[in-house]
């Protein structure tokens, strides 16, 4: 741990914990910091500014995997095995770069930045970007053209940046910010999965970060869906149950309705741990006394676009702008090529009118 000493101790024959420390003394202030490290020095002087009492502080190395982080109170840096600054990549690979946007779009989201409402903004893959420095258990990046720092976690990046930061492997997740004091649109999306239509929806989603909900049926649900289905979840899409066979709950006993909402429940539980928070009853056809016996929330929809009978993207366009309203779950089933194609427009659509694509469950505050 750093050690903290106060006025009561005199500089002379304080030494450092940690062998091949070099020294800085600043005013009444005297730092220790690893030898031949820039940053250590920068750090050092940064940790004395406004110190009028006499006071030395001593780094900690930490091991971080082939690194090691320097730790001060309120600071900290990595340096590499021989205590001399770390060099950083330039440039990442695709997969860092794709990092890298997702983190840029969820700054710039965060800062209110009105970019993020144009559609052709979403189109661009060549975001110019400065790596900076680790800052602790983050990388900090620069992109100029928007004047935005990100700040994105080393677990995500080691592979692209070629080093082993002892961080625990962890399965990316896209980072996901939403306002609730802002306009919000709830797209659900009823009967999959579609080995036909559900990676073109998932990927257009994507594309421009935006999320939805799917209900899906647990008899069209077979391995390579449940690999499709965790990688839409990494996305930031949410999965509900929407029965096993399409069953109208309200002829079934309470006992066989349960089992209809819990069969695709558990497959997803069972096929990769993913727990789904809500069900959305066929038909609408909803029974109360599912409330005791079903620890998910139902959900039904207040916008329906009828895509199921009109069967024309042009069509399913124009009906949805007529009516939706502004905090709403829209209804649509991501079996019809004519469904996503009609996604094609009404996504940047909203975009532009400044929504918020979110889940059932962000809108409703279930955790």
């Amino acid at each position: 741990m750093f050690m903290l000493l106060t006025h009561r101790l005199s500089f002379i024959g304080v030494k450092s914990a940690n062998e091949g420390a070099a020294k800085a003394q600043y005013g009444k202030c005297l730092v220790f910091y690893p030898e031949n490290s820039k940053k250590g020095k920068e750090q050092a002087k940064k940790l004395c500014e406004g110190v009028e009492e006499k006071t030395v502080f001593d780094y900690t190395l930490v091991p971080y995997g082939e690194c090691y982080q320097v730790e001060y109170p309120g600071a900290s840096y990595i340096v590499n095995g021989d205590q001399t600054d770390l060099t950083l990549p330039e440039s990442l690979d695709e997969n860092g770069k794709t990092v890298l946007r997702d983190y840029l779009i969820y700054t710039l989201k965060k800062n209110g930045s009105e970019v993020v409402r144009d559609r052709h903004f979403y189109d661009r893959s060549d975001f110019e970007y400065e790596i900076r420095e680790i800052r602790g258990s983050d990388l900090d990046v620069y992109f100029p053209e928007f004047d935005v720092d990100a700040q994105i976690p080393l677990a995500f990046l080691a592979s692209s940046l070629g080093k082993d930061f002892g961080t625990a492997a962890a399965a990316y997740r896209k980072p996901m910010f939403f306002d609730p004091n802002q306009k919000y649109l709830c797209l659900t999306f009823d009967d999959g999965p579609s080995r036909q239509t559900s990676r073109e929806l998932m990927e257009l989603l994507n594309h421009y970060d935006a999320r939805a909900t799917f209900y899906i049926v647990g008899s069209r649900l077979y391995e390579p869906d449940i690999e499709q289905i965790k990688e839409s979840v990494s996305y930031g899409n949410e999965f509900g149950s929407h029965t096993q066979s399409h069953a109208d709950l309200t002829k079934l006993s309470t006992a066989e309705a349960r089992e209809e909402i819990m069969i695709p429940y558990n497959d997803l539980k069972n096929g990769f741990g993913y727990e789904m928070k809500t069900y959305r009853p066929p038909y609408g056809a909803y029974n109360h006394s599912l409330d005791d016996a079903v620890n998910l929330k139902p959900v039904l929809w207040d916008i329906d676009s009828r895509d199921w009978a009109i069967r024309n993207s042009s069509e399913i366009i124009q009906k949805v702008k007529a009516e939706y309203e502004d905090n709403t779950i829209v209804l649509f089933h991501e079996i019809y090529q004519e469904t996503v194609d009609s996604m094609k427009e009404l996504i940047p659509y909203f975009i532009e009118q400044g929504y918020q694509l979110i889940t059932v469950s962000e809108a409703d505050g279930i955790n």
